[in-house]
């Protein structure tokens, strides 16, 4: 509203009065606001976008939602014609928030809202709009992006680089190996599509010691250089065990590969990472461990050396053989969290290995030796190989339930003759002919072996 200056003839104070010649209001309703907690708008997958509304009635409810945003048909992103689509993890899902409610992140009813929405894998490299809608139906939106980072170009050391830090990436490495990204044929073939008989067994986690530094180490669960100390994902792994495949990962067993999968744990902030040494033992020894090896310093900026010094051990795959480095430059911003895809597959060609050389391997790795922004950044670091599922079996005994209530310490193994024990693949509820079976001995023992998960 606006005002003319007028004075008070007794004190001189100026005084307002109403101009009948203008309209307005002295409160007006500022408009509903919604703001990100990152400047650049743009959040990796595995990261969490903070979202702020303001100039909210103290009190009040929004819905949340987020759309995928696709450029229409002039190919553009930011023009009239883009498209609104809910096909991915996260988007199409409304949530909704009271100021100063359990979902306000903040807590307190003061005209603000904070929420948050993660980004899962599948939106790398994409856009959204963020809508805000109050109780009232006034709308706010902003828009932000799952980008992909740009890599560092600062090395710690000089080498021969084999870049697979882009989405769909496919790359030759020495010794014939072959080092593959996300959503490439071999991805599809092994972990996106059918993978035929076998499963990726985790045997090695490796884990830096400090924060954002180089991390190196081999499968063994006696927490040896930079292992993660689980005797559960570290472990030798068998030659036999493991299952061939082609160039283009599908299973074949005549195939000229091994293939081995890396899921990184990077940050999203900082997702590169430099696969800086790689060696595969064959040994005819099970147990080795500490005083078995010797291995370089474990800091930025020379390459990693490790050797195994025992008998009987043979270097089946080194990444560096013949003196000249190598490192890998990865990216895990293409897969979130642990376990799922994972973020890089290497094949080994299987011409490598002898089995006169030994049934167990060793696998060395060391990663983040090239520093900066090539360091690890988040938590472990963890292989697995497509081998063919452990066998196990399954037993157990047959009672006679002598008094009647069920099984107590007062009954016996079953002694009147055998008794089928069988598992009911097709919970059919009969013994069929898919079925594995057997029988009961003399003391009611039974046992079924040949069993895989």
């Amino acid at each position: 509203m606006a005002s003319s200056d007028i004075t008070d003839n007794l004190t001189t104070d100026p005084l307002a009065i109403t101009d009948t010649t203008a309209t307005g209001s002295t409160d007006p309703v500022l408009p509903l606001a919604i703001s990100l907690d990152q400047a650049d708008a743009d959040y990796a997958p595995g990261e969490t976008v903070g979202i702020t509304t303001t100039n909210v009635s103290d009190g009040g409810t929004f819905t949340f939602q987020v759309a995928h945003l696709s450029a229409g048909a002039d190919g553009v992103l930011g023009t009239a014609d883009d498209v609104l689509a809910y096909d991915l993890t996260g988007t199409g899902t409304p949530w909704t928030v009271t100021d100063g409610g359990a979902g306000d992140l903040d807590g307190v009813v003061n005209g603000s809202i904070q929420t948050s929405w993660y980004v899962n894998g599948d939106a790398a490299n994409q856009a959204f709009m963020l809508t805000a809608t109050d109780d009232l139906g006034n709308t706010a939106t902003t828009t932000f992006t799952d980008a992909p980072k740009t890599p560092p170009t600062t090395f710690a050391y000089a080498d021969t680089h084999i870049d697979i830090t882009a989405d769909n990436t496919i790359s030759s490495g020495p010794g014939g190996a072959v080092f593959s990204s996300r959503d490439t044929a071999i991805f599809h073939n092994l972990v996106t599509g059918s993978s035929g008989t076998g499963n990726w067994s985790v045997f090695s986690q490796i884990q830096s010691q400090g924060s954002s530094s180089p991390e190196q180490g081999y499968n063994s669960p006696d927490g040896v250089l930079d292992e993660k100390t689980s005797s559960q994902h570290n472990s030798v792994i068998l030659l036999n065990g493991l299952i061939k495949v082609d160039a283009d990962g599908t299973i074949d067993p005549n195939g000229a590969y091994y293939a081995f999968r890396l899921d990184m744990h990077q940050t999203g902030a900082n997702p590169f990472l430099s696969l800086d040494s790689l060696k595969i033992y064959q040994s005819t020894n099970g147990g080795l461990t500490n005083g078995d090896f010797t291995s370089g310093p474990d800091n930025v900026g020379p390459p990693p050396a490790f050797d195994f010094t025992a008998s009987g051990t043979h270097v089946a795959y080194d990444m560096n053989a013949g003196g000249t480095n190598h490192s890998v430059l990865m990216d895990a911003e293409y897969d979130s969290g642990s376990g799922g895809g994972g973020d890089v597959i290497v094949l080994v060609p299987t011409a490598n290995f002898n089995p006169a050389n030994g049934n167990f391997l060793y696998f060395y790795s060391a990663m983040g030796f090239q520093g900066g922004g090539w360091q690890d950044t988040g938590t472990f670091e963890e292989w697995s190989a497509l081998s063919n599922p452990a066998p196990f079996s399954v037993s157990g005994t047959k009672y006679e339930d002598l008094t009647g209530n069920g099984k107590t310490a007062d009954d016996i193994g079953w002694t009147h003759g055998p008794v089928t024990i069988f598992i009911d693949e097709d919970n059919s509820g009969t013994l069929t002919a898919g079925d594995l079976s057997t029988t009961t001995d003399a003391s009611g023992n039974w046992s079924i072996g040949g069993l895989t998960l």
